[in-house]
């Protein structure tokens, strides 16, 4: 299945955002479906703004087996399939947001992971303490905190 390219309004909205964020969700069916329109990447690469990934802090059903690195490698790999020798990870993912209270799948020490592959950890509550529930206002005021 070939997917169609992004429009010129959609490549217009990726180049003008202050903040790409790739949110905690499905995976696979909520989030990579979004990055696998030609163009997507390409369009990412070229917006000058902070791009960033919030994992999940619940169980995925579509990550079960796949590591919050391998997570990020998978996202790259969409994120880079426009041009996977010019788009460099740097030009795509720069920062993920990690709750310290959260244990991450297939990484016990996921700031020390996450900064091998280059990436800037900035590890704040986003939880309702003691659930794994996301706080709607602790993500608002750390997403806020980046652009």
């Amino acid at each position: 299945m070939v997917l169609p390219a992004i429009g010129d309004k959609v490549r217009t909205a990726i180049l003008s955002a202050d903040l790409i964020c790739y949110p905690f969700g499905s995976f696979f069916s909520s989030v990579i479906a979004n990055l696998l329109p030609a163009g997507v990447g390409q369009a990412v690469s070229e917006t000058p703004c902070p791009k960033v990934f919030i994992p999940n802090t619940l169980p995925d059903p579509e990550c079960t087996g796949l590591s919050l690195p391998g997570q990020v490698h998978t996202l790259l790999r969409h994120l880079r399939a426009d041009a996977p020798e010019r788009i460099t990870p740097e030009d795509v993912l720069n920062l993920v947001l990690i709750d310290p209270a959260i244990t991450y799948a297939g990484t016990k020490n996921p700031e020390h992971d996450l900064s091998a592959l280059g990436l800037q950890v900035i590890k704040t509550p986003l939880t309702k303490p003691g659930t794994g529930i996301i706080d709607p206002h602790l993500l608002c005021q750390a997403l806020v905190s980046l652009t």
